[in-house]
């Protein structure tokens, strides 16, 4: 037998309440805001286009993570990986470097963007509360950010201090790019 307490008619309703009773149905839409194209210096902040629909925003978010997360540290990949979020060796190059600035792994968050549905930076910040992010070898349109920064240099988006770093495979074999990206790391650690 149906509860008669359980009703969507208007008028029993309204009997049961002692007041009128209206139903208001919004129409959900995107509108995108136009991004701004002026260039900036590195030191320049910037700030990503807010291109969320309502419909992402109400979706519950959930990122698998390598890491505790315990200092709010950030590190992005993009690798074409399935089960895991790193190989071995990149999870060993990770922790190398951690190790050097004395952190580790359960003090970062390691994301990796190729397992990920929900790419946008401003979700990911909010999700995760980043203080700094390192992106290894990631474009950064595939994460909202219509910019251009050069690799192993840092930036302020969203007001975080932010590293677009070589990939990892290129910071293993090119001593080089592994000078500069490690003098750029220390400059936000």
């Amino acid at each position: 037998m149906e509860n008669p307490l359980h009703s969507s008619n208007s008028a029993v309703l309204t009997a049961l309440l002692g007041t009128e009773v209206y139903s208001i149905v919004e129409k959900k839409t995107a509108v995108p805001v136009p991004i701004n194209s002026t260039p900036i210096s590195p030191d320049q902040e910037i700030h990503i286009s807010p291109n969320v629909t309502t419909e992402l925003a109400d979706t519950p978010i959930h990122y698998e993570y390598l890491g505790e997360n315990n200092k709010y540290i950030l590190l992005l990949v993009d690798l074409p990986l399935t089960k895991e979020i790193l190989k071995d060796q990149d999870l060993l190059l990770i922790e190398k470097t951690l190790a050097a600035l004395k952190l580790e792994i359960r003090d970062v968050a390691i994301v990796n963007l190729h397992q990920t549905k929900h790419l946008h930076f401003k979700q990911m910040k909010e999700f995760f509360s980043t203080n700094k992010v390192v992106a290894f070898g990631v474009d950064l349109e595939k994460i909202g950010i219509q910019k251009d920064i050069p690799k192993n240099t840092t930036s302020q988006i969203e007001g975080c201090p932010f590293l677009l770093a070589s990939s990892l495979d290129e910071l293993r074999s090119d001593q080089a790019q592994k000078v500069i990206w490690w003098s750029a790391m220390k400059s936000i650690f």
